[in-house]
C-alpha cells in the first residue's frame, strides 16, 4: 500500500525542553522511563531494552499510557507524515489543508509548523519532490531534512531505520498483530491515515510504523496486519503512521553522592569522590570561583584546593548523555583573629587552641600563650591555630609607645638584688604596683603596694616586672633574673 507521514521533533527547535532519563536494565524486558516534553507538556514514557540490546518507547508517541492491548484506542498515539513533526498535525482529528498552500512542498514549506494535516490526489504528495538521499534527523527542516519527532526525547534518541526496525521484529518473533502486542514493544493496531483525504484507516486492524528509511519518492514502514509482518513496505509520505523512537546508546544515571568533607579550612588541599557510574565515560567537576583543581578534573574523583565556602557539583557524561547535577555544600572555617589591647597586654577577642605572637615578623621566643605583654616598641602580629588545626594570623598591631609612656619616676624605681633567689624589694618615691610576667606572656603574680616580692613558689629563669603607679600608669618594665 502506498502510504506517508511524519515526525515530531521541532520540539528541539521550536521550544526548550528538558529530558530526564532512567534507563533499564541490560536484561531484555527491563522497563525504565524517560520524562521530556511533547506538545508543550512535560510527559514521561515508559522504555524497555529489547531482544535487539536497545532501548525503544514501549508505547507510541502521543499515546496517553502503555497499551492493554493491541486494540486499545487510549494508547495509539498520533499519527505523523513522512518528514513532519510536532506541530500539531499529527493528532487523529487535526484539520486538512491542501498540500498547494505550502511552498516549497518540502520541510522548507513549513519551517515554523503547520498545525494542518496536508492532503492532495497520490502520487501529489506533501513533499513532492522526494528523493532517496532526503533524511528524517535531528537536524533543522529543509528541502531535504524533516526535523525527527524523536529528539524530543534528548539528543541521542531518534526515529529506527528499516533495518533496524525489521531486525527487532525478527529478534521479538514478531509474525502478527498478537504477537506484535505481547512483545517487549507492545505495538498497538492504531492504523493509519491516508493523503488523499485525511481519513484514518485501519484503526484496530493494522499497526502502521514509519522508519527513517527514505525509498525514492516513498519511505520505508513497518505494517503488522492480524496474520502477516512486511517490514519493508514502502508508503506515500502524505500518509501519517505511528511512531517508535529508540536509542541505541545505554544513558549514565546521576551519580549517588559526593564523598568528601563537608568543612574544611582555607587554603587546604581535600579530595572529593562519587562512587563510579556505569556507562559513564568521564565526568565533569565544577568548583567555586578561587577553588583550585590540581591534577585531573575528569575522573570520578578529584582533588582541590578549597578557599571559601561553597558548592561543589559533578555529573556522568559519556558520548551520548549527560546526567544532572549533583551538589555538595562545603563550609568553610574562619578564624579571623583580630588583636585588642589592655594597656600593654595584648590578646584576641575568641579563644583559639594556639598561639604564637611576632614582633615585626619574628616569632617571639616562649610566647604562646592566649595574652602578650609588650616590651617594646613594634609591629605586633598573632598566629593562632583551631581545633582542627586550621590556621590564620591577625592583621598587624603596631605599638609605638612603650618608651615615650614611661612616667618621670622611672629612674627613680629600681628593683634589688637581681639576679634575685628568693625575694625582691622595690625602691620608689611613691607607692607602686608590680606585675611578673613569665617569658610566654603568662602574668605570675600581682602585687599591690609593692615593696617586695616573694620569689620562692617561681621556678628559676627570666622573668619581666611592670611597674606602675596606684592610678595604673605605667612607669617601667625590667627584665629579672630568678636564682
Amino acid at each position: 500500500m502506498k502510504k506517508s507521514f511524519t515526525t515530531l521533533s521541532m520540539l528541539s527547535l521550536l521550544c526548550f525542553f528538558a529530558h530526564a532519563q532512567n534507563d533499564p536494565g541490560l536484561v531484555t524486558g527491563d522497563t525504565g522511563s524517560v520524562r521530556f516534553v511533547y506538545r508543550g507538556n512535560q510527559v514521561t514514557y515508559t522504555t524497555v531494552r529489547a531482544a535487539d540490546g536497545h532501548i525503544w518507547l514501549q508505547q507510541n508517541l502521543g499515546a496517553t499510557r502503555r497499551a492493554t492491548s493491541a486494540t486499545d484506542a487510549s494508547a495509539y498515539g498520533d499519527l505523523f507524515q513522512w518528514g513532519r513533526w510536532d506541530d500539531g498535525h499529527q493528532l487523529r482529528n487535526s484539520a486538512t489543508s491542501p498540500v498547494t498552500t505550502i511552498t516549497p512542498r518540502n520541510p522548507a514549506g513549513i519551517p515554523n509548523g503547520s498545525a494542518y494535516f496536508l492532503t492532495g490526489n497520490n502520487p501529489n504528495d506533501w513533499w513532492g519532490a522526494g528523493s532517496g538521499s532526503d533524511t528524517w534527523s535531528n537536524a533543522a527542516p529543509s528541502d531535504t531534512n524533516g526535523t525527527d519527532p524523536c529528539s524530543a526525547l534528548g539528543a541521542r534518541w531518534r526515529l529506527p531505520t528499516q533495518q533496524e526496525f525489521a531486525n527487532v521484529i525478527m529478534l521479538e518473533n514478531i509474525t502478527d498483530m498478537a504477537s506484535a502486542f505481547s512483545s517487549h514493544l507492545m505495538l498497538t493496531a492504531a492504523g493509519s491515515r491516508e493523503g488523499i483525504f485525511g481519513n484514518i484507516i485501519n484503526a484496530g486492524s493494522y499497526g502502521n510504523y514509519w522508519t527513517s528509511t527514505p525509498n525514492t519518492v516513498y519511505a520505508k514502514d513497518v505494517t503488522i496486519g492480524s496474520t502477516f509482518v512486511n517490514s519493508a513496505d514502502d508508503a506515500y509520505r502524505s500518509y501519517a503512521m505511528s511512531v517508535r523512537c529508540l536509542t541505541t546508546c545505554t544513558g549514565v544515571s546521576v551519580p549517588r553522592s559526593i564523598m568528601g568533607p563537608d568543612s574544611a579550612c582555607p587554603g587546604t588541599l581535600h579530595t572529593f569522590s562519587v562512587p563510579p557510574v556505569n556507562n559513564a565515560d568521564h565526568y565533569i567537576w565544577t568548583v567555586p570561583a578561587g577553588w583550585s583543581i590540581v591534577g585531573p578534573d575528569n575522573e570520578d574523583a578529584v582533588n582541590v584546593i578549597v578557599t571559601d565556602k561553597g558548592t561543589v557539583s559533578v555529573r556522568a557524561v559519556n558520548n551520548c548523555d549527560s546526567s544532572t547535577d549533583i551538589t555538595k555544600d562545603i563550609t568553610v572555617f574562619e578564624l579571623n583573629p583580630v588583636i585588642t589591647t589592655s594597656g600593654f597586654v595584648l590578646s584576641t577577642m575568641v579563644p583559639y587552641a594556639t598561639y604564637q605572637w611576632m614582633r615585626n615578623e619574628t616569632a617571639i621566643p616562649g610566647a604562646t600563650g592566649s595574652t602578650y605583654t609588650v616590651t617594646e616598641n613594634g609591629s605586633y602580629r598573632v598566629a593562632v591555630s583551631s581545633e582542627d588545626d586550621c590556621m590564620d594570623t591577625s592583621a598587624a598591631y603596631d605599638v609605638n609607645n612603650v618608651a615615650i609612656n614611661r612616667m618621670p619616676e622611672a629612674g627613680q624605681v629600681s628593683l634589688y638584688p637581681n639576679p634575685a633567689q628568693d625575694r625582691i624589694y622595690i625602691s620608689s618615691p611613691v607607692p607602686v604596683d608590680a606585675v611578673v610576667i613569665a617569658p610566654d606572656g603568662r602574668v605570675m603574680k600581682s602585687v599591690r603596694n609593692a615593696y617586695s616580692i616573694s620569689l620562692e613558689d617561681l621556678t628559676a629563669g627570666m622573668y619581666l616586672v611592670r611597674v606602675t603607679d596606684q592610678n595604673g600608669r605605667f612607669i617601667k618594665i625590667e627584665k629579672l633574673v630568678k636564682k
